[in-house]
């Protein structure tokens, strides 16, 4: 299903509001800057626990997908605790993301996350591969590769100037239907 805005500021299923859409997938896939995320899962002891990831590529009209190595313990976190907080902040364009999120594992022989890695442009892959080459995880197990995919519920975007301060805060939510309604578009005070 493609973007489409209606009345009232009401978007369609895309993971981020239509404005957005395309710029998000740019700063991704340039790779002049990390586009580290931290997920924060409620773990077993009921406290908070962030796990960091690197976004590679933006993919899907419905949910984000994100490329990681399974045997890595923040796939059992999230597996076990699928709802999430998610957020990043892109330095260089002076923009943050914050999302809720139900998360979806799918492990390496699921046709779905074959397809996720088949789909990332091969520049990526080939860095994210190089960067685990012949690494482990915690326990010592070579990696395996799978993906997660984060169904967004509600997108919290700010715009920093070039003093860091934000700037403009934008909301999103999704009802029960899937559709995006933004909730908040304002401007904040030049007075700090």
């Amino acid at each position: 299903m493609a973007n489409r805005i209606e009345f009232g500021g009401i978007y369609s299923m895309s993971p981020f509001p239509e404005e957005w859409s395309d710029r998000l997938k740019a700063i991704v896939l340039d790779m002049k800057e990390p586009c580290f995320g931290e997920f924060t899962s409620i773990s077993k002891s009921d406290y908070p626990e962030t796990r960091t990831v690197m976004l590679r590529y933006l993919q899907h009209e419905d949910s984000i997908l994100i490329c990681t190595n399974i045997t890595h313990p923040k796939w059992n976190q999230v597996k076990e605790h699928p709802f999430v907080a998610f957020g990043t902040y892109f330095a260089n364009h002076g923009l943050a993301l914050r999302l809720k999120a139900k998360a979806e594992c799918f492990s390496s022989e699921t046709a779905f996350s074959k397809q996720a890695w088949d789909d990332m442009p091969q520049l990526h892959r080939e860095k994210y591969l190089l960067a685990v080459a012949g690494g482990t995880n915690a326990e010592g197990v070579s990696p395996i590769y799978g993906c997660i995919r984060l169904i967004p519920n509600s997108w919290i975007i700010d715009r920093t100037g070039s003093d860091g301060w934000i700037e403009r805060r934008q909301i999103y939510e999704r009802n029960q239907e899937g559709i995006w309604k933004k909730v908040l578009d304002r401007k904040l005070s030049e007075k700090r």
